[in-house]
């Protein structure tokens, strides 16, 4: 991947981004069913610490996972199971055959690579009627800490650094599996739960790594300019971003099926 997990390694992804395990198991069962009775692999890119992969990796059909962070791949090989574990920059070629997956399927890291590119390893490793699986988490435009991201992209734009839109990002992987001739599936929802969450824990993780997110090489000066000026703006939009804020996140799939 062009810019590895530099700003959020195992243990603070963890605590940051982190899905319930009862979602994990929800997510795990959904898109196992994707794969219908095909041949073929389950392959997941970006599979971390193994939150989702756990439950992939114990389905009925072989499972891999690619990650270019060896600490979330071992905290995934602590989980115990079945899965088959590759430390592997997936910006480069995929290490499987090509048409010997039956489902690929990466949640929250597409936009950390070349849609295009992306895109293209799909194609070549899917089986025919094969298919890509894009998952995210959704928020209301009114959450708070979709409004946190809101204020990091506008300074980042502001100071002139690109601050890709994951969303735009993602489908760009489906548009490119398109070309080959695959058909588009709508987006579902998974599953959704309630979320307190600190805004404050954000800020202090963002801090204590290199750079920022989707914008990995903003120089020191820069980035604790934009830090302050985001909690500045939060303190009075919101108040204290160390007080837990309620909200609900949905778990959202979308992607296409070759033909």
């Amino acid at each position: 991947m062009p810019h590895p997990r530099r700003f959020e390694e195992a243990d603070s992804f963890g605590a940051t981004r982190g899905l319930p395990a009862a979602a994990c198991l929800s997510i795990g069962g959904a898109v196992l069913d994707f794969a219908g009775d095909r041949p073929g692999i389950v392959l997941e890119i970006g599979a971390g610490r193994g939150e989702i992969g756990v439950h992939l990796a114990t389905g009925p059909r072989p499972y891999l996972g690619l990650d270019s962070s060896r600490d979330m791949l071992a905290r995934f090989a602590r989980r115990g199971g079945p899965a088959a574990l590759v430390e592997c920059d997936a910006s480069a070629s995929w290490p499987v055959r090509a048409g010997g997956a039956a489902l690929v399927f990466g949640s929250r890291v597409f936009h950390l690579l070349d849609g295009r590119h992306a895109g293209r390893e799909a194609a070549r490793a899917l089986a025919p009627g094969g298919v890509l699986l894009v998952g995210r988490v959704r928020r209301e435009p009114a959450d708070p800490r979709e409004r946190l991201r809101d204020l990091l992209r506008a300074a980042l734009l502001r100071r002139g650094f690109e601050s890709p839109d994951a969303r735009e990002s993602a489908r760009r992987v489906v548009e490119t599996l398109r070309t080959f001739g695959a058909e588009a599936l709508p987006a579902a929802t998974v599953c959704s739960w309630e979320a307190p969450r600190r805004p404050g824990s954000s800020l202090a993780t963002w801090r204590s790594r290199a750079g920022l997110p989707g914008c990995p090489d903003v120089p020191p000066a820069a980035k604790e300019d934009i830090l302050a000026e985001i909690e500045a703006s939060w303190r009075t939009e919101f108040g204290d971003p160390d007080a837990p804020v309620d909200s609900r996140e949905w778990f959202v799939v979308e992607g296409a099926r070759l033909p």
